[in-house]
């Protein structure tokens, strides 16, 4: 059997809040402002981050931060290969419970990449 009363749902939903008066035209105005402000405030913090990540990548090589007349050309190209060929490798351990087993274990590893 089913009851009917004020804790059904639709009985909450239908009913009317009670009016404090408190609120006056001023206020409701002032709301509407603050809303389109916070609504300014997210539209320009996102078309911000639209750009930052469409521009260009951050440049992390460290002499980039010199003056121009104190970077040398053979000192960067330096660099930037022995970069990459850190970008390039791989570190992978093995581990065995004795010596010769794990030194077995990397020549089977290398041979494997072989």
């Amino acid at each position: 059997m089913r009851r009917s009363g004020l804790n059904e749902p639709a009985a909450l939903a239908m009913t009317p809040l009670p009016h404090t008066g408190a609120e006056s035209p001023r206020s409701g105005r002032r709301w509407a402002i603050a809303a389109i402000a916070w609504l300014l405030v997210v539209l320009v913090v996102g078309v911000h981050q639209w750009q930052f990540w469409r521009g260009e990548k951050l440049n992390t090589d460290v002499l980039a931060l010199l003056p121009e007349n104190e970077q040398a050309p053979e000192v960067s190209l330096a660099t930037r290969q022995l970069s990459d060929r850190a970008a390039r490798q791989v570190v992978v351990m093995v581990g065995a419970p004795t010596w010769p087993e794990a030194q077995r274990a990397a020549a089977a590893w290398r041979q494997a990449l072989a």
